[in-house]
């Protein structure tokens, strides 16, 4: 603390990374990483020198309000020029003491972030395509621990049709908003990662997961045997197509997440399965069971990822087998669900209903009127139907 970060919505800022990666493709690197692919405003909140509210993220926003009539009789905004005023003290002031009015603007800068950093992986692509590279784009993704109630809706799979592989990241905490106060937290209460390798398959990529439980050692593993913990975890990401890494930031100490990376035991598995990658590579899988991870959906309702992480959980604790369908938004990949996707299915769970798209909508009900079973986890739009049932927070 604190963190500096320089406003994705510069061009001179993008223009500088692009030629730094240019460099790089010509150079013959493998793989470019987009590290915090949630760029500045992933960390925006209202504590003193986070990021956010730089001139540029101020005025893209009244902008927003200027050319939105309804967003700016949403929040209150009679005039915006009087926001302007005095180098946007006052729309700094409103956004100090209006809490709606903040999460309103949090709100905005995250659809716009989300489309800009999707512009942006577009503009890395071509620049590989023009080298004639074949470079791949990674970058981490899907934060779906605790991390989300902080971290909001830019913590999640947005991007994961527009990169080739993904790293997903997963913090797990006593209570949000502890991780940045080092207080000790418990192991993880069982050792399925279902949830993660069953979402990074369903992207188009098909390529394997890089998992990594975010992001100190458990010091309840300090001065203990824990080998086959890690083994557990290990042997599962394989079994999911996955990878698994562990050796990240500081933990109990070094020796510990040493040992959490390869520890001896390991290496005969990992010998094992090199033998055998027939059993481990490019496996797919055809469930009668699907739960439906609708973006648009979630992105406008981050608690959707909780409701996705504890479906996937019970499901894979209580011994059932299930695939899971990623499906865009109409931004930057498409919205359709496939007819023959849904025909095979006996049911479709659907984490997150409550700002689905026409298109997804439309194919839920005909797939329901065609005998299929429908159930969905929030308040939604599908209407009354015998085989579509509604399991609504209150």
């Amino acid at each position: 603390k604190p963190v500096y970060a320089i406003c994705i919505y510069s061009r001179v800022f993008r223009d500088h990374l692009l030629a730094k990666i240019r460099k790089a493709i010509e150079a013959g690197v493998d793989v470019i990483s987009v590290d915090e692919i949630q760029t500045s405003i992933g960390l925006i909140s209202r504590k003193g020198k986070d990021p956010g509210f730089c001139p540029t993220c101020l005025e893209k926003f009244c902008a927003h309000l200027e050319s939105d009539s309804s967003a700016r009789s949403a929040g209150g905004a009679v005039d915006v020029s009087d926001l302007r005023r005095n180098d946007y003290s006052a729309l700094l002031q409103r956004l100090r003491e209006d809490d709606a009015f903040y999460r309103t603007y949090v709100s905005f800068h995250e659809q716009a972030a989300y489309q800009t950093v999707g512009e942006f992986l577009s503009e890395i692509r071509s620049a590989i395509a023009a080298a004639g590279s074949e470079a791949a784009v990674t970058a981490n993704l899907t934060g779906l621990g605790t991390f989300l109630e902080t971290q909001g809706s830019l913590w999640g799979a947005a991007w994961g049709e527009l990169i080739d592989f993904v790293l997903m990241e997963n913090l797990y905490l006593l209570s949000p908003g502890t991780f940045q106060e080092g207080r000790a937290h418990w192991l993880l209460p069982r050792g399925k990662f279902a949830a993660w390798y069953r979402l990074a398959a369903s992207f188009t990529s098909r390529a394997p997961a890089w998992l990594t439980p975010q992001i100190n050692v458990p010091r309840e593993l300090a001065g203990k045997r824990s080998v086959n913990y890690y083994l557990l975890m290990f042997l599962e990401s394989y079994a999911n197509n996955g990878r698994w890494g562990y050796y990240w930031w500081p933990g109990v100490d070094e020796r510990t997440r040493l040992e959490a990376t390869v520890p001896e035991a390991v290496k005969d598995y990992t010998r094992f399965i090199v033998d055998h990658r027939q059993y481990y590579e490019e496996l797919a899988t055809e469930n009668d069971l699907l739960v439906l991870y609708a973006n648009s959906a979630v992105l406008d309702a981050p608690k959707g990822h909780f409701t996705y992480l504890g479906l996937a959980q019970a499901l894979a604790e209580s011994g059932f087998q299930f695939d899971v369908l990623y499906d865009g938004d109409d931004i930057f990949t498409p919205g359709d669900i496939a007819t023959e996707t849904l025909e095979r299915c006996r049911a479709v769970l659907v984490a997150e209903a409550g700002h689905l798209t026409a298109k997804q909508t439309a194919a839920l009900k005909a797939y329901a009127e065609q005998g299929g079973r429908v159930i969905a986890y929030s308040a939604n739009d599908l209407g009354a139907h015998s085989r579509i049932t509604t399991i609504a927070d209150d």
